[in-house]
């Protein structure tokens, strides 16, 4: 019997570093030598998929492979945090921060933070707020889905949070991923603006679908 287990969101919202920890975890725990894949593209599911760690973000695929695992991790994220964090990665091209035992192209964490340290990011209105609709109208999507076990954004950083809702074992010397080095409201011209206009949006969803979107999981960050 293979074992599939899927670890998706909308993105910016620790996926990669989860799907990273439990590929390793769960390949411990079970002694199986465990795939790790991002599937992308419709023509990644044309072969049987098993004894796979899957990371994924397109809702519509998601749901045509939901069956295939034993388990759904979602990871739940203000939506204009996530936003926000896409079009600053979108800019500079790094979207993530690997350490060399995990990617050996990583991105220098210190290259990035002199090149961008005295930068401020520029965000289009109409961009923002159609990138922002697809996010939460993602949840919405998402919350049809069953088998599904959710995580807010910090516990899904959060090894011993992680551990402890998977009841799985520490592991120790092990890097994944590293944080943005900056805050980035910070970098963000008229942030406050973005902000404001941002959760304004985003607490009509709210309004209308309360289940979806408890605030406890969908507060605003005050950190990167």
């Amino acid at each position: 019997m293979s074992n599939n287990y899927i670890v998706s969101s909308p993105g910016r919202c620790g996926s990669t570093f989860l799907s990273a920890y439990l590929h390793n975890q769960y390949t411990r725990r079970d002694n199986i030598n465990y795939k790790f894949i991002h599937i992308s593209e419709l023509s990644h599911l044309e072969h049987k998929i098993s004894d796979t760690i899957i990371h994924i973000h397109n809702i519509n695929l998601l749901t045509k492979i939901c069956n295939t695992a034993n388990q759904i991790i979602l990871i739940r994220r203000n939506p204009v945090e996530v936003v926000v964090s896409t079009l600053i990665a979108e800019q500079t091209g790094v979207w993530h921060f690997r350490s060399k035992d995990f990617d050996k192209n990583k991105v220098d964490i210190d290259t990035y933070k002199t090149k961008y340290q005295n930068h401020k990011f520029s965000l289009d209105d109409d961009i923002f707020i159609k990138k922002l609709h697809c996010v939460c109208n993602w949840y919405v999507e998402a919350a049809n889905l069953e088998n599904i076990i959710t995580f807010n954004y910090l516990e899904a950083i959060d090894v011993n949070k992680i551990n402890n809702k998977l009841n799985l074992k520490p592991m120790y010397n092990l890097r994944l991923t590293q944080a943005q080095p900056f805050d980035k409201w910070q970098k963000i011209e008229n942030a406050q603006y973005f902000r404001d206009f941002g959760n304004k949006i985003f607490s009509q969803y709210q309004h209308q679908y309360p289940d979806i979107f408890p605030s406890s999981d969908f507060d605003i960050e005050n950190h990167i």
